[in-house]
């Protein structure tokens, strides 16, 4: 039984060695592929997110609202964008026709952006500010749930309350929707694009993703 033992080790030992190396290629891929430095950027974008979160203040002035919520969802994720372009630089390679080289190197520098919007649009209080029109305070409100909102001066403040809540909801909705259309997009391109391949019968080094460079 020892014997048994001992050369199933050996098969073992010989089988890990062979595809170490292998292994080893595609830990090394994994690590300076784009999507890790993407989701890296992803993981930062969530901290400085749950930072703005706790010092977020709605200016309550209509006008101004709208311009303080575009400004949320477009500047950040025009800054990652831009720093994602400068570190994949997917402009080197050649954009012709039948060449895909171009598009997914440029995919992982629309991640983060994508991911940011996302955040904002769960957390809804970026659009709730954003389609704000009374003018007010933004004060924390003891309610069930607590709630950060634009108080009105004026005597209508439960109809409005109720408005602020809705409005949270609708961009929250919108974010769920965008994932769902996402994920759904990714499936069916990936799927076409694996069908298109066996089809045509190209292999895995000829049509090898540039995630590594």
């Amino acid at each position: 039984m020892s014997v048994r033992i001992q050369e199933f080790i050996v098969i073992v030992w010989q089988t890990t060695k062979a595809s170490l190396p292998l292994r080893m290629t595609c830990l090394t891929d994994v690590l300076h592929s784009p999507l890790k430095q993407a989701f890296l950027f992803f993981w930062l974008l969530l901290g400085i997110q749950k930072l703005m979160e706790m010092q977020l203040t709605c200016p309550c002035k209509p006008g101004v609202n709208e311009a303080f919520a575009a400004f949320m969802f477009i500047v950040p994720a025009l800054l990652v964008f831009t720093v994602m372009l400068l570190l994949t630089r997917p402009c080197k390679h050649p954009c012709r026709r039948g060449s895909s080289r171009f598009a997914e190197g440029l995919m992982p520098c629309l991640i983060p952006p994508t991911l940011w919007v996302i955040l904002l649009l769960l957390n809804g209080q970026y659009v709730a500010c954003g389609l704000t029109y009374w003018k007010g305070i933004y004060v924390l409100d003891e309610d069930k749930p607590p709630l950060l909102w634009c108080e009105p001066s004026s005597s209508r403040e439960s109809v409005e309350k109720a408005l602020y809540r809705r409005f949270i909801g609708w961009s929250q909705v919108a974010g769920l929707l965008l994932v769902c259309s996402i994920c759904i997009a990714t499936v069916v391109t990936v799927g076409y694009r694996d069908c298109r391949r066996a089809g045509e019968g190209t292999t895995s080094e000829e049509e090898a993703p540039i995630l590594h460079s």
